[in-house]
């Protein structure tokens, strides 16, 4: 009887405590996420070599975040940011001279530039209660940029020359090929929306942010998974 009493009281202590040991807080990495997304990234930048304003095509990016969840309505993140790779490109036709001076080109140009782009960031995400299925909210954070640029001028041309009384001496023709690549960084803010839907899975979201790049501001929307520890 004795032992059966004592083996009871000790089951009977033993069931709190373990309750209060599955309680406990894991600590500072329960309140932690990670956030991955892809996207489609919309660039808006200056082809500054020409003086001439490009507005590039659409391409894929994604993005990589880690998180801390200080309270159901603000959360802190570092992450970073691909914006992809995209390219263009710009025909220019020319023609000058004559005769009377002596010679006459014309010809062809056609510009031609890759441009991609990443970007570190911290931001702080001020939302809705995300205890809820549903919540959403805006984002505002500081980045360091990177945008680099490898342009190509490929100009084919017809020349003529003449004498001095303004007969055809020689025509020639050809193409020339000039490459040259330009990397741009710094520092600026971007901001964004984003909504979430929480699910015992994990949370699926849309994103959109705006990236102020010297001026420029590629702009990225992406659906994105958050896995919370």
């Amino acid at each position: 009887m004795k032992k059966t009493t004592v083996a009871a009281v000790v089951a009977a202590m033993a069931l709190p405590l373990g309750g209060q040991v599955l309680a406990q807080d894991t600590g500072f990495f329960s309140d932690t996420y990670l956030r991955a997304s892809v996207a489609q990234v919309d660039y808006d930048v200056d082809f500054v070599d020409v003086g001439v304003d490009l507005v590039l095509g659409k391409t894929t990016g994604f993005t990589l975040v880690g998180g801390y969840q200080h309270s159901p309505f603000v959360s802190f993140e570092l992450g970073y940011y691909n914006l992809g790779e995209v390219s263009d490109s710009i025909p220019v036709s020319y023609s000058y001279g004559d005769a009377m001076v002596g010679f006459e080109i014309e010809g062809e140009s056609t510009f031609k530039v890759e441009t991609s782009g990443s970007t570190f960031g911290a931001s702080v995400r001020l939302h809705t209660d995300n205890g809820k299925p549903f919540y959403g909210g805006a984002l505002v954070g500081y980045q360091r940029w990177n945008l680099e640029y490898r342009n190509k001028i490929v100009d084919n041309y017809r020349l003529n020359t003449y004498d001095l009384v303004g007969n055809s001496v020689g025509v020639e023709s050809g193409t020339l090929i000039n490459r040259f690549k330009e990397s741009r960084s710094g520092n600026d803010p971007f901001y964004g929306l984003f909504v979430a839907w929480v699910t015992p899975v994990g949370e699926f979201g849309l994103e959109y942010t705006v990236f102020e790049v010297d001026g420029e501001k590629p702009k990225l929307l992406g659906a994105s998974y958050a896995y919370r520890f």
